[in-house]
């Protein structure tokens, strides 16, 4: 059936037309969906980093807090995961369970959320916190030291020194 008007689309050429635009959005949606447009890694650790952030200004006006990261899980135990809070006490790198960090930055009180996959790791400036004080935690005396994922932490600020302890 042709239009009576000039200029305006028939029926069925705007049904081909809108067929093709949904062929061409499923096909993007599709590619979407199979390429890994999310970087795991980074968006756990600035989600972990920023929490992280809320609770120590917890602890700064209420000298107490607490910090837990999830151990994540795959399918058959299969680790998708590794996380780690670091605090690298001016080192410029840390070994961990077969896994080097290389600190993104040289500042003294610099406390990073580390995490490992597969994939690769990832331990960037947006994922750490340059602390106001140092930290330790046990007997560390402000030294680089780990906590794992799925630790939970108590964080609280004694004598000028964020103390964390393992719960």
């Amino acid at each position: 059936m042709r239009s009576n008007r000039k200029g305006f689309l028939s029926s069925e050429t705007f049904g081909t037309l809108f067929g093709a635009m949904v062929f061409i959005v499923i096909i993007i949606f599709i590619a979407n969906i199979f390429s890994p447009s999310l970087d795991k890694e980074k968006e756990t650790g600035e989600a972990y980093i920023g929490s992280l952030g809320a609770e120590l200004e917890n602890v700064d006006s209420d000298d107490s807090g607490s910090f837990e990261m999830i151990d994540f899980q795959g399918e058959d135990d299969d680790k998708i995961i590794d996380s780690y809070l670091i605090y690298f006490g001016g080192q410029l790198g840390i070994y961990v369970e077969d896994h080097t960090f290389l600190a993104p930055s040289t500042d003294k009180n610099l406390l990073c959320v580390c995490v490992w996959s597969q994939a690769a790791p990832s331990c960037e400036i947006d994922q750490c916190i340059d602390l106001k004080y140092p930290a330790v935690i046990g007997d560390s005396n402000g030294d680089k030291w780990v906590a794992h994922e799925g630790e939970r932490l108590s964080i609280k600020l004694e004598g000028g020194k964020y103390v964390f302890e393992k719960v």
